[in-house]
């Protein structure tokens, strides 16, 4: 995994002052206190993983590279880029203009997609996030 540079004190002070957002505004994008937010500004505490959870999406920022480590600071987290819908139909006799390929998937993934079928938003967001951090912690 990357190696730590900065400390979440420093990277939520440069963040803020990138972005343009004061504290409170943080507080309120946020949805965390504002004394908590002055306590990791000023060092005093560290944020657990479902606030920083909060803070990166808040500033549209990568989880790992608020918690310091050495990795770009742009946000990981996939744009929704994918459809729930079927293809029109089009007109009766005219080729479907979208190749249709089989995906097998294997018992694990089937179980992984059962078990997320009722996910909220957020929940995927979460997810998402995850499955970054697992990809960033496996290129070490």
């Amino acid at each position: 995994m990357s190696k730590i540079v900065a400390t979440f004190s420093e990277r939520l002070k440069e963040s803020l002052k990138l972005k343009n957002i004061k504290a409170i505004e943080l507080a309120q994008l946020s949805g965390i206190s504002r004394g908590a937010i002055s306590s990791y500004l000023s060092g005093r505490w560290k944020a657990k993983q479902d606030n920083i959870y909060l803070l990166a999406k808040a500033l549209n920022v990568n989880e790992a590279w608020l918690m310091g480590y050495d990795v770009p600071m742009e946000s990981v987290r996939p744009q929704n880029n994918y459809s729930t819908s079927s293809p029109s139909p089009g007109y009766i006799g005219e080729p479907n203009p979208i190749e249709q390929k089989t995906i097998t998937y294997t018992p694990q993934q089937q179980t992984l997609l059962a078990e997320t079928a009722s996910f909220t938003d957020e929940q995927y967001d979460k997810l998402f996030d995850y499955i970054n951090f697992l990809k960033l912690s496996k290129s070490s």
